[in-house]
C-alpha cells in the first residue's frame, strides 16, 4: 500500500535519540527488551530515544543494537512513522513488524540519497491519475510510458527507468510483503521476495497503482486495496491483449506458457480471460482445477525474481564510476548486510556468479544512464 505524498518522512531534530529508536526497531526489540540487554529500565530507554543519552553509553548501545557506534552519532535521520505506512499484508503485520519495516525504509532513504548525490538517474515520470478508474489509469500509464498492449519487461527496471526507486525488503521485514512511500517528492517502493516471482511482480504493479491513484493512504482500507489490485491486473494483462494472447479453448500447458510470457500467475491470466468473455464458466472452472492439480511450482512458470538494473550498475564499478556496498555502508555507518538486503543482493549475486565487482571511489554526479533499451 502507499503512503501520501511528502507526508510520510520527516527529518527529526533529535538525531541521536531517533537513531537509538530506529536501531531498536530494526532489531524488533521493545524498550524493555533493549533495556534488559544494556542493564537499564524501559523508562531509561525511552529517555535515550528523546536524545538524553549519557556520555559513554554509545558503545554499549551500539553493541546491543548490532550497529556501528558511528551510526548513533550521525546527524540528521529520516523519521518514518510506521503508523503512517500501509502494508500489502494489511492487518496481519504486527506492531513489531511495522517498526522493522519502517526502520528498513529509513535506511533505504539514506541509501537513495547517497546514490542520488553521486549518480545522475532518470527524472521522475509518474503521472497522477487520482480520480480515474483503476483500469483506465492502468491503460493511461501504459500509453504515457509508450508500452502499448505488449507484455511488460522486467517491472523493477521499468519502474526504475521512470524514476521510481525500488528496494527489496530484508528477511526481517518480509511480513509487510510490500509498501510504498514518498520522500523528497520521490516515490520509493519496497517488495518482498518471499512470494513467488509472479506475486512479487503483481505486488510492484499494485504499489504503482497506489502511487498514481491515491493521494493518501488508509491502512487496510479495502476499497483502496481493491482499486490497486484492479490497476495491477489491467496494467499487467490488458483486456485488449487477451484477444491476442489467449486461446478461447486453452489447455493448462498453453495457459502456463502464455502467463510466463506475460510474467503473471496462470490463475490471474485465466481470471482476466474469463472476465473478458474469452471462455465460458465451465471451461474456466475446468482450467482452474487443472492449474490447481498442476501446483504453483510446476514446470513452465516464472522461476526467477526480477532484480534491479540501478543497483547492479551502481555496485558494479563499471566504467570507473561504480562503488560497492561496503563503501555505502561505511559512509552511512550501517551494517553492510543491510545494504545488500535492500539492494536485491546484486553485489553478492555477481560474486557468486563469478562476475567482477570492483570497488572504487565514485565520482560525484557520475553519469548513470538508467534507461535500458528494453524499456525505452
Amino acid at each position: 500500500m502507499s503512503a501520501s505524498l511528502s507526508s510520510t518522512v520527516l527529518e527529526t531534530s533529535r538525531p541521536l535519540g531517533e537513531r537509538v529508536r530506529l536501531a531498536r526497531a530494526r532489531c524488533g526489540l521493545t524498550r524493555a527488551e533493549l533495556g534488559a540487554r544494556v542493564g537499564v529500565s524501559a523508562r531509561t530507554v525511552a529517555a535515550y530515544e528523546t536524545g538524553d543519552v549519557p556520555w559513554g553509553a554509545g558503545p554499549v548501545l551500539a553493541d546491543a543494537l548490532d550497529v556501528p557506534e558511528q551510526y548513533l552519532a550521525r546527524p540528521s535521520v529520516p523519521h518514518v512513522d510506521p503508523d503512517r505506512l500501509c502494508f500489502r499484508a494489511g492487518h496481519r503485520v504486527t506492531r513489531r513488524q511495522r517498526g522493522i519495516a519502517a526502520s528498513c525504509a529509513a535506511t533505504a532513504i539514506e541509501i537513495d540519497r547517497w546514490i542520488d548525490a553521486r549518480f545522475d538517474g532518470p527524472d521522475l515520470d509518474l503521472p497522477s491519475y487520482s480520480g480515474e478508474g483503476p483500469e483506465l489509469a492502468a491503460l493511461l500509464l501504459r500509453d504515457h510510458w509508450q508500452l502499448g498492449a505488449a507484455p511488460l519487461p522486467n517491472l523493477v527496471q521499468l519502474a526504475e527507468a521512470r524514476g521510481v526507486r525500488v528496494f527489496s525488503l530484508p528477511t526481517s521485514a518480509e511480513a509487510a510483503r510490500a509498501f510504498s512511500l514518498w520522500t523528497d517528492e520521490i516515490p520509493l517502493v519496497f517488495v518482498s521476495r518471499r512470494q513467488t516471482p509472479e506475486e512479487t511482480r503483481f505486488d510492484l504493479a499494485h504499489e504503482l497503482g497506489h502511487l498514481v491513484l491515491h493521494d493518501a493512504c488508509v491502512d487496510g482500507h479495502a476499497m483502496l486495496e481493491r482499486e490497486a489490485d484492479r490497476f495491477a491486473r489491467e496494467f499487467l494483462v490488458p483486456r485488449d491483449a487477451v484477444e491476442y494472447e489467449f486461446d478461447p479453448r486453452p489447455s493448462v500447458d498453453s495457459v502456463v506458457s502464455t502467463a510466463a510470457r506475460l510474467g503473471v500467475a496462470p490463475e490471474l491470466l485465466a481470471s482476466v480471460a474469463f472476465e473478458a468473455g474469452r471462455m465460458g464458466e465451465r471451461d474456466y472452472l475446468d482450467l482452474r482445477r487443472g492449474l490447481t492439480a498442476r501446483g504453483r511450482g510446476g514446470d513452465g512458470r516464472v522461476t526467477r525474481h526480477e532484480t534491479s538494473w540501478t543497483f547492479a550498475h551502481v555496485l558494479s564499478g563499471r566504467q570507473g564510476f561504480g562503488t560497492d556496498a561496503a563503501a555505502i555502508a561505511a559512509d552511512l555507518a550501517v551494517p553492510v548486510a543491510d545494504v545488500h538486503a535492500l539492494t536485491f543482493g546484486v553485489e553478492l549475486r555477481a560474486v557468486r556468479n563469478g562476475e567482477p565487482v570492483v570497488g572504487c571511489a565514485p565520482y560525484r554526479r557520475a553519469p548513470l544512464a538508467l534507461v535500458p533499451n528494453t524499456v525505452r
